[in-house]
């Protein structure tokens, strides 16, 4: 999906009932606030600032979300990877 918008990226991985995540948050806070007040929904958003983490620690992350919020909890959900710490 390459040079593709990232209104078109939400809109694959809601088709495909994926969370997506990103490094991309001002743009996809944006989406996500523009789609929720239109009454579209999607799967989950997921961002964090490029670089911050190590890829482990993405990994590590986005594990510990995974265990505690199911598929269905994350629909509509815009989570900062920031917050999944331990």
């Amino acid at each position: 999906m390459i040079n593709r918008s990232d209104e078109q990226h939400l809109r694959r991985a809601t088709a495909e009932g994926c969370v997506l995540f990103s490094f991309n948050t001002g743009d996809y806070a944006a989406i996500h606030a523009e789609w929720l007040a239109s009454g579209q929904s999607h799967a989950g958003i997921i961002v964090s600032p490029q670089q911050r983490f190590s890829v482990g620690e993405q990994l590590r992350r986005i594990s510990i979300l995974a265990l505690e919020l199911s598929a269905a909890a994350m629909r509509d959900r815009f989570e900062y990877l920031a917050n999944w710490g331990r």
